[in-house]
């Protein structure tokens, strides 16, 4: 890598990898490639390894333009490297000390360097941005009752949804509805970031909604099920309704915006299975991972792709990449929820596994290349 590469190069390409392993063990298992149930593994390999290194690889790029200070160096972005890769050396360990362990070391770094940011600022980051240091603190706190062996079910109930609904909450209220054209500002105004103040009220209201979300972990680790799934649906609900504005068209025309509006509802939609149907929630809560936080990540990818490496943002609008996406996302989620309904339960996770892949090679076919290569210096459209 080049030094003056943006993280986003370094952590997209391995992310991906985390993810196309971390599905692959289902069809491994299947074809008796391993003997050992993958369950822990793979939801180990897709929240700390898939999601959370493509965020990182995204925040450490956006972070300093947010802020209006220096850009992750390339002793930042090998530390970090270091680090990713033996959380994904250390996911196959039967002892998990040392994957907790560098998981706990990869959120202090993230926290060291978004907080030397901050304490640099030009200007301030988006006040939902809260929500995304409740997902790094609860995170840090889980892996810690891990490897001290105390509160296993509040840890890992957060490890496996709470981490992601923040950082798709912190996220996604700046960057979705600003790119479906549903708000004026938004990561594409950058460049106007100076412009943004200390908004003390609307800061306070995302840490009451932060404190909210952890409480509802807490009463369903407690044993209180569907109360807990209820208040994180309903927070969840009111969030994306009133900041996303989903519930409007999007006024940005193309594949790639309406790959964006299906993952926002598929984020909203795939929290409610477990409230109804509480033996059917960790089947139903494939709605959240197929089809809102894959769906999602590749699609801000490619936004993140495209705008950085300087390319024209014409090619997302009739992205045949996006378009076969979405199609084998589809139908991957068909056959994740179909699987308890039928015999052939390992099958079927199989064939959803493998669908998730097609549809991933497919867009790094599109797309990859220019993750690694420029067109031209980017423009920060997002």
């Amino acid at each position: 890598m080049k030094q003056h590469s943006d993280p986003y190069q370094w952590f997209f390409p391995i992310g991906i990898f985390f993810g196309i392993i971390g599905t692959g063990l289902w069809i491994a298992f299947h074809f008796h490639f391993i003997h050992f149930y993958p369950g822990l593994i793979h939801t180990e390999l897709m929240t700390t390894g898939f999601v959370m290194t493509v965020a990182l690889g995204f925040l450490m790029t956006a972070i300093p333009r947010f802020t209006g200070t220096h850009s992750a160096t390339f002793l930042e972005k090998s530390i970090l490297l270091f680090l990713v890769l033996t959380i994904f050396l250390s996911a196959f360990l039967t002892q998990r000390t040392l994957f907790h362990l560098t998981s706990v070391l990869e959120i202090f770094f993230i926290i060291y360097f978004m907080g030397t940011r901050l304490l640099e600022c030009k200007f301030y980051p988006p006040p939902s941005f809260v929500l995304i240091a409740f997902g790094f603190i609860g995170s840090l706190l889980a892996h810690v009752c891990l490897l001290m062996g105390t509160h296993l079910a509040l840890a890992r109930l957060f490890l496996n949804y709470g981490l992601v609904s923040c950082l798709v909450l912190g996220v996604g209220t700046q960057l979705i509805p600003a790119l479906l054209g549903l708000k004026k500002t938004g990561l594409s105004n950058i460049q106007e970031g100076q412009k943004n103040k200390f908004d003390g009220k609307k800061i306070t209201t995302f840490i009451v909604l932060g404190f909210l979300l952890l409480f509802s972990f807490l009463i369903e680790a407690k044993g209180f099920f569907q109360a807990g799934r209820f208040l994180r649906a309903f927070l969840i609900l009111v969030i994306v309704i009133n900041q996303w504005r989903i519930h409007h068209i999007p006024k940005t025309a193309g594949i790639f915006s309406w790959c964006l509006w299906i993952s926002a509802w598929m984020f909203v939609i795939g929290l409610w299975p477990g409230v109804f149907w509480p033996y059917y929630a960790i089947h139903g809560a494939h709605i959240l991972f197929i089809g809102s936080v894959s769906l999602m990540i590749f699609t801000v990818a490619t936004r993140v792709t495209l705008s950085h490496g300087g390319y024209d943002l014409s090619l997302e609008v009739r992205s045949r990449g996006l378009l076969f996406l979405i199609i084998f996302f589809i139908l991957a989620l068909v056959s994740r929820l179909a699987a308890p309904l039928v015999k052939s339960y390992f099958p079927h996770l199989a064939g959803a596994s493998t669908l998730w892949i097609v549809g991933v090679i497919i867009w790094s076919v599109h797309f990859l290349k220019k993750v690694f290569y420029r067109n031209k210096p980017s423009e920060d459209n997002c």
